[in-house]
């Protein structure tokens, strides 16, 4: 899934999607991580205050990306690895077509930040090779198109072992505009 649009100027890069998540058409449908940081985070649109987090009938969380990602906010969402759908992330191998098609997609936004989801999707998308060092919140300038863009590394919201707290203060750094 991707939510993607010409005025979206916050976007967050994740992997790939899972079997469930093209099951249920849904982004983050089995836990509700990345609905508590964004919701405690700047990163709320268009004023959202919390995203009350409640189950649905089957006890997963709600897919809650048609409203924090949808048409009405500048906030997107992509994922590097759309057409492979694992749940180990070491299943999930990028190739150099991946980030081609991505950056297509990229150039037709307004893109002025990018969340990359997790250590392994910020070396494949910046190709950072293994041994370089590499921390949370780190950031790094990039082009898109003609435009200067800045690139975070994010604690992936469901297994990054760091306290959600701290998870929270590195996703405000996205609304940080600096090149």
């Amino acid at each position: 899934m991707e939510y993607l649009d010409s005025h979206k100027k916050i976007i967050l890069i994740g992997l790939n999607p899972t079997k469930e998540a093209k099951m249920f058409d849904a982004v983050f449908c089995q836990t509700g991580g990345l609905w508590s940081i964004i919701g405690k985070s700047s990163l709320r649109p268009n004023g959202f205050d919390d995203i009350e987090l409640s189950l649905d009938e089957k006890g997963k969380y709600k897919n809650f990306a048609g409203v924090v990602f949808g048409p009405k906010t500048d906030l997107g969402y992509a994922d590097l690895v759309p057409d492979v759908f694992e749940k180990k992330g070491s299943n999930v191998k990028v190739n150099q077509q991946h980030l081609l098609d991505l950056e297509k997609k990229l150039i037709q936004t307004s893109v002025e930040r990018i969340g990359l989801l997790g250590k392994k999707v910020t070396r494949a998308y910046l190709q950072i090779p293994k041994n370089d060092e590499l921390s949370y919140g780190d950031s790094f300038p990039i082009k898109i198109g003609n435009r200067n863009v800045v690139s975070i590394c994010l604690p992936f919201p469901e297994t990054t072992p760091i306290l959600n707290s701290e998870k929270v203060a590195i996703y405000v750094c996205l609304q940080n505009k600096v090149y």
